[in-house]
């Protein structure tokens, strides 16, 4: 049987990479309906049917069988005819997938449990799934575990953020020696489905940073869009009548720790051009005061939630004149850590 594949394929099959270095990670990375995932498995299908090879398939949170690549790989090899319904090349059991010739795929998570991937060191090909997720630890254990002569490692990945440690090996830098990088996006894919491209055309326009995350493989970005959409930053007398609420957000070596005071209501007419108008039923979150610092110590955040104690004795200290937002020292707040 004849399968397509795109052409970025050819990077699955070259022997060396540009440095002419004989190939030791193939590394896939990019946004979603660029076909990684099917084409990893049907190339390491054609490898394993073409001479023995032991592949083992990897992700870092696999709780059972169903979080596995097995059934993609099985229905790819069933498409195939090389299944129980085809000429019975491979065989299914449970936990592996078998070849007449010896080849098998064995499918395993790491779960943080870096020990147990050392058992591993037999086999000739890994294959890493969903490598965003990997956790340093688990990437230190399984790289010097496939130690075979010839042996290599094929990584995909939907980015995520910089500081992710497949990220931090392959792309921040100098990435280690036998590497081949190829990003591969949804136009790369020849049979990008039309359900899909619906898809990506309404987040290109409804939503330009989940686009460029989900669909163009970028980074995910920190910025207050991802909380609060349609804002605007624009000068306004804050209603004498505004019911105020508080809200906080804790931080410390890279998010600040912060506070705002908001109210909720309407403008009377053009938004920056008129004046507020204090409105329970109104469709706009006004912020009319905010506190924030990075690396606020503990004993320092009613300073800087409040300002100065006036009662005596003091109950802080402001060494660093904090104003404070006005009424916060009135407002319970209500804490509680984030799932």
């Amino acid at each position: 049987m004849k399968v397509m594949l795109p052409d970025w394929a050819t990077w699955l099959d070259v022997r060396q990479n540009d440095s002419h270095e004989p190939v030791r990670h193939r590394v896939f990375f990019g946004g979603r309906g660029g076909a990684k995932s099917w084409t990893i498995a049907l190339k390491l299908i054609e490898r394993a049917r073409r001479c023995p090879t032991r592949i083992l398939c990897l992700r870092e949170f696999q709780n059972s069988m169903r979080d596995s690549s097995k059934k993609l790989i099985e229905d790819s090899i069933e498409r195939m005819e090389m299944g129980p319904g085809g000429d019975r090349f491979f065989s299914f059991t449970e936990r592996e997938i078998r070849g007449r010739n010896g080849s098998v795929f064995t499918f395993v998570g790491l779960n943080g449990k870096d020990a147990s991937i050392k058992s591993y060191e037999g086999y000739d090909l890994a294959w890493v799934e969903e490598a965003a997720t990997l956790s340093q630890s688990s990437l230190d254990a399984l790289i010097p575990t496939i130690r075979r002569e010839g042996s290599e490692i094929w990584w995909s990945y939907n980015p995520r953020y910089p500081t992710d440690p497949v990220d931090r090996m392959f792309r921040d830098g100098t990435p280690p020696p036998g590497t081949i990088l190829v990003e591969v996006g949804y136009d790369d894919n020849p049979w990008f489905p039309d359900v899909l491209r619906r898809d990506m055309e309404y987040d290109r326009g409804r939503d330009p940073e989940k686009y460029a995350h989900i669909w163009q493989g970028k980074y995910v970005t920190h910025s207050e869009a991802q909380v609060f959409r349609n804002w605007l930053c624009l000068g306004f007398e804050t209603p004498s009548d505004a019911v105020f609420r508080f809200g906080a957000d804790w931080g410390y070596s890279n998010d600040p720790t912060v506070l705002v005071r908001c109210f909720i209501g309407h403008w009377e007419g053009e938004p920056g051009m008129s004046r507020v108008i204090a409105d329970p039923k109104g469709r706009c979150l006004f912020v009319d005061y905010e506190a924030y610092q990075i690396g606020c110590p503990i004993n320092e955040i009613p300073a800087l939630f409040a300002g100065s104690d006036d009662r005596r004795p003091a109950r802080w200290t402001n060494p660093f004149a904090h104003p404070g937002i006005s009424g916060a020292r009135k407002i319970r707040i209500t804490a509680d850590s984030s799932p």
